[in-house]
């Protein structure tokens, strides 16, 4: 048997997998169940993928004139992505990837048949791009709750805010390119391998540069991580990417409980235009993986710049998990102080799920921090002085819990946020969407009822699990950039899912979809 017969072989195997997986996986036998929506750049609108009887198809919806329709001719741009590529093209079933759509005019954006295209319906122009990234980056808006830009293309530069320099990383040092001109420096020099500068590589998986400007673009905030006393695992690939035949041996650093040695984060900041570093005067802090996992040290709210450039402020979430402390850094002398600490006889939680991001949310102009904590036996969010580490008041309290933090409206210092249990007349399981003002701590509930309220979060979770399944995973977020609109599904065990499109204030929009159970 030679290498082309094992290949047939194993294209057949997997013919036949796909088949049994279509006949009998969920996303098959339930349609729609979950709506994942993709905000538009410069609109209020979103589209997503609809799962059909023969296929799928791209809406378009549009909370203003709360409308769903279909996002464009999909006969006509499987018939140009035919004639163009010369391969049969199902308009039912069109075979799109890494999809952007914007409107006026309108024109949609994707990866098709290993290649890059662009195509306008009202034009019915089409032709081949080179890449189908570009605006991505703009769809965050101000929502600073969880940014998702979990994109590879886009994680290996981290641009200053003044948009002149762009730092990224190279042989496990940091280097900057100038935007202007294209030369490029090593900022450091001394990385290695497991001492590398803005690492969170884990487990085979890199993450978004680790470091973060300061507001006058002239120093980084970053990490080091320190694995050289890690115990090395051993894995086997027995199915190599590269396609060779022979199985593959491989290692990875990554602690487990009880080791003497862990992989902690040394902290640092750099001057952009010397080199000068400063190491902050604090010991190495351990690397946390719940919440972090994929995120990332600065990703996850660990680390933070105030606005005056100068300090910086870092969360140490000590082994075991059963001190956290908030700390304030002088970048110029390196000199640190701890602000506040929270301590437990079990372990401090800063999130509710092992892989979701942690439910704090620093506020640099206003030098406030937003805490999540157990500390009277309820989940709930506080707000912390950063000026003198003192408690302002608690933002929200009562035998109920705060589930998640789904977006921050700076101007009207308004959360919009997940709770549970507040209602003894419904199931404490089921979660409801509220709002709440930081200040008066007023909360005005949006959708309460008996059922449970999901929104679709850009966690870590759906990350990894994407990851790790293979599966395409899209830049989607259940709250609009602007903070207006929400997405969300009301589900309970005995009834069919509805995915609603509400305001700010609960008013119901749309219902965008129903699921197909049929």
């Amino acid at each position: 048997m030679n290498q082309d017969d094992i290949l047939t072989r194993y294209e057949l195997a997997m013919k036949l997998q796909q088949e049994y997986l279509a006949r009998t996986t969920m996303t098959t036998l339930i349609k729609n169940d979950v709506v994942h929506p993709n905000w538009i750049v410069d609109s209020h609108c979103f589209w997503y993928k609809r799962a059909t009887k023969n296929g799928s198809e791209f809406r378009l919806v549009n909370p203003q004139s709360a409308t769903n329709e279909l996002a464009f001719d999909h006969k006509a741009l499987a018939d140009a992505l035919s004639n163009t590529t010369k391969q049969t093209i199902d308009y039912q079933n069109l075979p799109l990837k890494d999809v952007t759509i914007t409107l006026a005019p309108l024109q949609v954006r994707f990866t098709a048949c290993d290649k890059h295209w662009e195509f306008k319906p009202d034009t019915a122009a089409f032709i081949e791009i080179e890449n189908v990234q570009e605006g991505r980056r703009s769809l965050v808006g101000d929502n600073q709750i969880y940014s998702p830009q979990f994109l590879p293309e886009d994680q290996q530069t981290l641009d200053s805010p003044n948009g002149t320099e762009t730092a990224f990383i190279r042989d496990h040092n940091i280097w900057i390119r100038d935007l202007t001109t294209g030369d490029e420096w090593a900022l450091t020099e001394d990385g290695t391998q497991d001492y590398s500068y803005s690492s969170a590589r884990c487990l085979g998986i890199d993450t978004a540069v680790q470091a973060q400007w300061s507001p006058d673009s002239k120093r980084l905030f970053t990490v080091r991580r320190d694995s050289r006393n890690v115990i090395p695992r051993t894995y086997i690939n027995y199915v190599p990417l590269d396609g060779s035949l022979c199985p593959q041996v491989k290692e990875y650093k990554l602690p487990s409980p009880g080791d003497e040695h862990v992989d902690p984060y040394h902290l640092a900041a750099i001057e952009v235009s010397t080199g000068q570093l400063q190491a902050a005067d604090y010991p190495p802090i351990p690397l946390v993986r719940s919440g972090t996992l994929v995120d990332g040290f600065f990703r996850a709210k660990l680390g933070w710049w105030s606005h005056d450039s100068r300090h910086a402020f870092f969360v140490d979430v000590t082994r075991g998990a059963k001190a956290v402390r908030v700390v304030k850094w002088d970048t110029h002398s390196g000199s640190t102080q701890v602000l506040f600490e929270e301590t437990s006889d079990t372990f401090v939680k800063l999130c509710h799920e092992l892989l979701d991001p942690l439910q704090i949310l620093p506020l640099p102009n206003s030098d406030e921090l937003i805490w999540f904590s157990e500390r009277n036996g309820w989940a709930h969010l506080y707000l912390y002085d950063l000026k003198t580490g003192k408690l302002k008041h608690p933002i929200t309290e009562g035998k109920w819990l705060v589930r998640d933090l789904l977006y921050y409206d700076s101007e009207r210092r308004e959360l919009l946020l997940r709770t549970a249990a507040r209602n003894p007349d419904i199931n404490p399981y089921y979660a409801d969407i509220c709002k709440v003002n930081i200040d008066s701590r007023v909360l005005t509930p949006l959708v309460s009822s008996c059922f449970d309220h999901s929104v679709y979060l850009f966690s870590s979770c759906r990350i990894m699990c994407a990851i790790l399944s293979g599966n395409e995973y899209g830049e989607v977020n259940g709250v609009s950039p602007c903070g207006n609109y929400l997405v969300t599904t009301r589900s309970r065990v005995d009834t069919v899912p509805e995915t609603l499109l509400i305001d700010r204030n609960g008013e119901e929009i749309l219902t965008i979809e129903i699921a197909d159970v049929s």
